[in-house]
């Protein structure tokens, strides 16, 4: 994971068009991957583009 690139919770959010809230609780339940650098959570974007993950659909 040393080479992945990282983004903070708040572009996580807008990059998934959901709220931090959101990615806090994706974090949690580890659907998304996180390190803690610098005292703020970063998230992987890597994880971002997983496409096993699920993805939010407009209706």
């Amino acid at each position: 994971m040393a080479s992945d690139q990282f983004i903070s919770v708040p572009e996580a959010g807008t990059t998934l068009g959901v709220s931090e809230s959101t990615i806090w609780r994706m974090i949690r339940r580890g659907a998304l991957q996180s390190i803690l650098r610098g005292g703020r959570r970063l998230v992987s974007v890597k994880t971002l583009d997983d496409p096993q993950r699920p993805r939010k659909v407009d209706t």
